[in-house]
């Protein structure tokens, strides 16, 4: 079971495109997907109610903890999880980098869209070091580990 998420702090760039392809490519090379829609704007939710697919489902998850809970939830019922996420560095996309197995940040072929998308990466590095490399579900968050 994997988990993906795709993020970058920049809005149009293509998260929310790249999300429902790679969701409904998943669907029918693996079997079931639950694509999770993490962006305010609900673009891949609307995109992907309208694809007609046995093995594609879909969800709306805004709130950091709610995000965690699904997704961790989700595990046992899905082949494949996608999360489409936010135009932000909120805490939201941090949580979609703590439960990713792998991120995609897509960006654009312009300089200004390459410089922007430099914070992201630093977030993902962090968030690596934090992990030691290790999955997520390996994982105790640094909070539980410090007692806090």
């Amino acid at each position: 079971m994997a988990v993906i998420g795709v993020v970058n702090q920049k809005g149009g760039c293509g998260k929310s495109t790249t999300a429902v392809h790679l969701a409904y490519w998943l669907s029918r090379q693996r079997g079931s997907v639950l694509l999770v829609d993490a962006d305010a704007q609900q673009s891949s939710s609307t995109w992907v109610s309208q694809i007609e697919s046995t093995t594609l489902e879909y969800r709306a998850s805004l709130d950091p903890e709610e995000l965690f809970e699904v997704v961790e939830t989700a595990q046992a019922q899905y082949n494949t999880i996608v999360i489409d996420g936010p135009g932000s560095l909120s805490e939201v996309t941090k949580t979609i980098l703590d439960c990713s197995d792998l991120a995609l940040v897509p960006c654009q072929p312009s300089g200004l869209d390459v410089s922007s998308s430099n914070k992201i990466l630093q977030v993902i590095r962090h968030r690596q070091k934090i992990r030691g490399g290790l999955r997520w579900r390996n994982v105790k968050p640094p909070c539980f580990s410090r007692g806090i």
